[in-house]
């Protein structure tokens, strides 16, 4: 902005405000073409087998790709992948609580043993580590704990007749 006055130069920064907003607030989600997602075997809404994890990464490397989240909140025939976990220590599953002002609590209820999270464009990585990151992250913040939890992906699931959940792929770990 060298040489440019101040009216010029807020002018300038306005623009990298907001260009860093937009990131900060719609970022790039990794997407699969619905059809692709349909062709998957499903049993009551997954698949939990011992081949079920290999399947669904193998559809997501070979046909994911980053738009937008605005984007694919808009197109239909876009899945958003889904990183979802449940936590689990000695054979019981931890619950986690909404908060009152949490839009899921409105339509899901108080109480979830899943904590899920969209999976960013990150470079660098490949889909397994992308996949297994955005989980972690989302555990750590909602934990308040840094700490990395041994995680072991056990399976997917998709509900293809709701409306809403019909938008989001979830590959499923035990934390």
């Amino acid at each position: 902005t060298a040489g440019l006055g101040i009216r010029e130069s807020l002018v300038v920064l306005a623009s990298k405000i907001v260009d860093a907003l937009d990131h900060f607030l719609n970022p790039e989600v990794l997407v699969v073409a619905r059809q692709h997602i349909a062709a998957l075997p499903f049993e009551h809404g997954g698949a939990f087998d011992s081949g079920a994890v290999e399947r669904a990464v193998e559809v997501v490397k070979k046909y994911g790709h980053f738009v937008r989240r605005d984007a694919a909140e808009s197109n239909f025939d876009q899945v958003q992948i889904v990183s979802c976990g449940f936590l689990e220590h000695e054979h019981k599953v931890f619950v986690f609580e909404r908060r009152d002002a949490d839009p899921k609590y409105r339509l899901y209820g108080k109480a979830t043993i899943l904590q899920g999270s969209h999976v960013w464009n990150r470079e660098g990585r490949g889909i397994p580590e992308r996949l297994e990151s955005a989980l972690i992250e989302k555990l750590s913040e909602s934990l308040f704990l840094s700490r990395v939890f041994p995680t072991e992906a056990i399976g997917y699931c998709w509900d293809k007749d709701d409306e809403i959940s019909s938008r989001h792929f979830g590959v499923v770990y035990r934390v």
